[in-house]
């Protein structure tokens, strides 16, 4: 059975597809950690349900362009943690 269409599955928002694959390919390596961490017992299986779960949430994001990259400066969270 093939997929073959001219509509999309979502819209990009008028983002880079380069920054969108290079999101995609980061939470892919997340993923990849977080099975890693289970095999290993670090994690219960729980836990890895949770994650990838919210994993394939962002994924969704990340496809469709609806998402704002925020920096954190982690100098200014140690400068508040006296």
């Amino acid at each position: 059975m093939s997929h073959d269409h001219d509509h999309s599955h979502g819209s990009n928002g008028e983002r880079d597809p380069e920054e969108q694959q290079s999101l995609a390919r980061d939470l892919g390596e997340s993923l990849t950690d977080l099975f890693q961490q289970f095999v290993k017992g670090e994690i219960k299986f729980e836990e890895v349900v949770f994650e990838t779960f919210h994993a394939l949430e962002d994924l969704a994001v990340i496809a469709t362009g609806d998402y704002e990259i925020e920096y954190v400066d982690e100098t200014d969270e140690h400068e508040h943690s006296h």
